[in-house]
């Protein structure tokens, strides 16, 4: 599993989490106008407790998770909808599993990548 910062061609920069066999775990709600921003979006992801994130079913009748603020902000959604209440919230436990120590890469629309720091927070490389 990896945080990826991705720059779209309008310069404004969104995460998504990803887990190892590709699959988009979460997305953020907003894009951002630098990389700073888009980080600390990550890091509430990252602090967030497993109490945080709520799994629902939407209007079509398909389950969902989203993780908010302690203010009530919705800060990340899933990635995909599940057909089970079963499926949305093991995903969420596996986004709520993200830490410090989670892998961040960044990339272009394109999917070149920009640069990578491992872990989050960190300035070196893995």
């Amino acid at each position: 599993m990896k945080f990826q910062i991705v720059q779209n061609t309008s310069r404004q920069f969104y995460w998504r989490l990803v887990a190892s066999n590709s699959l988009i775990i979460a997305v953020g709600v907003e894009s951002y106008g630098n990389r700073v921003d888009c980080r600390r979006a990550i890091d509430l992801v990252v602090r967030a407790p497993a109490s945080q994130f709520h799994v629902y079913q939407d209007f079509q009748q398909l389950w969902r998770w989203r993780l908010s603020s302690p203010g009530g902000q919705v800060v990340a959604i899933a990635g995909e909808t599940y057909v089970t209440r079963q499926e949305a919230a093991e995903s969420a436990a596996l986004a709520a599993g993200a830490d410090a120590d989670t892998p961040l890469e960044e990339l272009h629309d394109s999917g070149t990548a920009i640069r990578a720091r491992w872990p989050p927070g960190t300035s070196g490389s893995k």
